[in-house]
C-alpha cells in the first residue's frame, strides 16, 4: 500500500538577517501529491513567524560537553540561534542546566582547542561546545596558597608585615574568603579546576595569573585598614 500526502507547495528566500528562510506561497501551484517515499528528511522542517512573516531555518545540532564531562547532543529545529544568549537559553532548556555558565567553542583553526565563545558566528552545524559553570565555587584555596610561596608571594607579605608593626588593623575575619577574581582570571582557574578534575592535572600559573591572583589577594586583605 502507498501513502501519499498533499502537500501545499512553498517557496523560500533566505533572509541573512534571521539566518532562515522567509516562507511565501510558490506563485506556480498551490498543491502537490508526495509519496512517503519522498519525505527523506531526518530532521524535518520547524515553521515559525515572526511577527507577521512565515519563516523556516535549517536544522542544527550540535555536541554539548557537560561540566561533568559527560555529552549531549543538542538540536535546534529552528536553525542556529540569533545570539549566544538565545543560545544559552535553549541550552538551559534541553540540557537543565542552571546557575551562570559561559561557552566555549571547538576552533579547528588552533588544533581543536576550546575557546571562549563571544559570537554566534562561531557556531557551526554538528560542532562541539564546552560549557563551563561559573557559578560553583571556584576550589582553588590550595593552589593560591601554592602560588603565595613561590617567587612574588613573600612581597605582600613582608608589606602587610611592615604595615602592622607601625599600626594597629581592624580584626582579622575568623574565616578568611578567596576574593572574585577577574573574569579571565576565574575562567582559567575554572579550566584548571575541571581539568584537575578529568586527569589529575595540577595548575602551574603562569605570571600573569599568578600575578592576578596575588594583586586580587592583596586587595582584599587591605580591606583591613588601619584605625588612627
Amino acid at each position: 500500500m502507498c501513502v501519499f500526502y498533499i502537500v501545499k507547495e512553498l517557496c523560500g528566500w533566505y533572509r541573512e538577517h534571521y539566518r532562515a528562510f522567509e516562507l511565501n506561497p510558490a506563485p506556480n501551484r498551490s498543491f502537490t501529491r508526495v509519496a512517503l517515499s519522498e519525505v527523506l528528511d531526518t530532521y524535518p522542517l520547524v515553521d515559525y513567524k515572526i511577527g507577521s512573516v512565515r519563516m523556516t531555518g535549517t536544522p542544527v545540532i550540535l555536541k554539548i560537553i557537560l561540566t561533568d564531562g559527560s555529552c549531549q547532543r543538542l538540536t535546534l529545529s529552528h536553525g542556529l540561534a540569533a545570539s549566544v544568549d538565545d543560545l544559552m537559553v535553549e541550552l538551559k532548556k534541553q540540557c537543565g542546566l542552571q546557575g551562570n555558565f559561559t561557552l566555549q567553542f571547538m576552533d579547528f583553526l588552533f588544533g581543536n582547542e576550546f575557546l571562549n565563545l563571544t559570537s554566534i558566528s562561531e557556531v557551526q552545524d554538528r560542532g562541539t561546545l564546552k560549557v563551563i559553570d561559573m557559578s560553583r565555587p571556584t576550589t582553588i584555596s590550595s593552589r593560591v596558597s601554592d602560588s603565595l610561596s613561590l617567587s612574588g608571594g613573600s612581597v605582600d607579605t613582608d608589606v602587610l608585615s611592615s604595615r602592622e608593626s607601625t599600626c594597629s588593623r581592624s580584626s582579622w575575619p575568623a574565616v578568611f574568603h578567596v576574593p572574585k577574581f577577574s573574569y579571565d582570571t576565574e575562567l582559567k582557574l575554572q579550566q584548571a579546576s575541571l581539568a584537575y578534575i578529568q586527569n589529575g592535572t595540577v595548575l602551574i600559573p603562569d605570571p600573569k595569573l599568578k600575578s592576578a591572583i596575588l594583586d586580587g589577594l592583596v586587595q582584599e586583605i587591605v580591606q583591613y585598614k588601619v584605625c588612627h
